[in-house]
């Protein structure tokens, strides 16, 4: 069996301080927190059940990707427009984005 998380880069600025983040707040912090601990799941899910159990958990960092998850309504119009073109330059496509977490699932050497 296997078990695949995406994970991201900005883990390295989560805090372990799980009830610092309650309430929830949808910002940096809270996402940097939130991948932290997914990535902690993903090694305990190992630890417990890997060699026991025959499980397989991988944490998949798609990389910087241009989805709408950056325009969410958190800046003006004029400005959404202005860093989606920006973005479209320098970010991945979700397609792109979308190639390690496919390949976690299915590539055959995991």
């Amino acid at each position: 069996s296997r078990v695949v998380n995406v994970s991201s880069v900005t883990h390295r600025s989560g805090s372990a301080e799980w009830e610092a983040s309650l309430p929830f707040h949808a910002d940096a912090r809270t996402y940097s927190s939130s991948k932290l601990a997914l990535a902690c799941f993903t090694t305990e899910l190992n630890r417990r059940y890997g060699a026991t159990h025959g499980l397989r958990a991988i944490s998949a960092n798609p990389g910087a990707v241009c989805s709408e998850i950056w325009f969410r309504g958190q800046q003006p119009p004029w400005q959404a427009r202005l860093l989606r073109a920006l973005f479209r330059c320098v970010f991945l496509s979700p397609a792109q984005g979308a190639t390690p977490i496919v390949s976690a699932a299915t590539a055959t050497e995991w």
